[in-house]
């Protein structure tokens, strides 16, 4: 995914179309990179060898099309989609694998080839569509644990949690009306226990409310937090959420 997302996001990169087959047949597909030694394109009289937009042009070496081929000859493989990525000196492309052939199997073989440098499956993903929390996409966690799938049985309504770590910022937008118990068992300082962040960033992993336009969204938001300190900073922040 590293490797498809850095193809994506490169303006530069030549040929970084992806064929119509790998959106509609992804169980069938596998990603391969071979090395793509740098080739600087001849640059136009009065240019400097960086060319004008602050980088070097590169080709896809004959050396990696020659890998290439002789890949998809020795595994059977249909080239669907190519493209380099410059900075890393590789090229990547996505093979289609014959239907009688298991793509775990193929995997296997070419991740012991000393001709390449990365093989595995083309991944796809779900989208956490459903919450409108700006950093939930961040969220990879979610999508593992099939939260959204367990937010629609329940989200931990008349759960209690308590949390046993540095103090939490009670005023938190993303934990309004989530805690409803604390104690300081530290010290007596009530203001430097809203202003504690790990205690703050634990209890939002657990409880950060879903659907708010704020932050993240918890695995179980609709639970209530008891705030219990026994834990303390060495350095005192001057805001646990700023």
């Amino acid at each position: 995914m590293l490797v498809l997302t850095g193809c994506a996001s490169t303006a530069h990169l030549q040929a970084a179309h992806l064929a119509p087959e790998v959106r509609e047949h992804p169980e069938r597909l596998i990603l391969v990179t071979v090395a793509n030694p740098s080739i600087p394109v001849d640059s136009r009289a009065g240019s400097t060898t960086h060319g004008y937009a602050g980088f070097t042009n590169y080709n896809v070496a004959d050396s990696a099309r020659t890998t290439v081929a002789a890949l998809a000859r020795d595994y059977e493989l249909e080239q669907v989609s190519a493209w380099p990525i410059m900075q890393l000196h590789v090229h990547c492309v996505v093979f289609a694998i014959p239907e009688d052939r298991s793509r775990a199997e193929v995997i296997e073989r070419l991740i012991h080839d000393r001709r390449v440098k990365l093989a595995e499956p083309m991944r796809t993903y779900d989208t956490l569509g459903a919450y409108n929390d700006p950093y939930v996409e961040l969220q990879h966690g979610l999508v593992d644990l099939d939260v959204a799938d367990a937010h629609a049985i329940s989200q931990g309504e008349g759960i209690r949690v308590a949390i046993i770590d540095t103090g939490i910022a009670l005023d938190h937008p993303d934990l309004k009306g989530r805690v409803v118990a604390a104690k300081n068992f530290v010290d007596g300082d009530d203001a430097q226990f809203t202003h504690d962040r790990h205690g703050t960033q634990v209890a939002g992993v657990i409880a950060a409310i879903a659907n708010n336009h704020e932050g993240i969204v918890g695995v179980a938001p609709a639970v209530k937090i008891i705030a219990i300190k026994a834990c303390w900073q060495l350095q005192r922040a001057p805001s646990a959420w700023s």
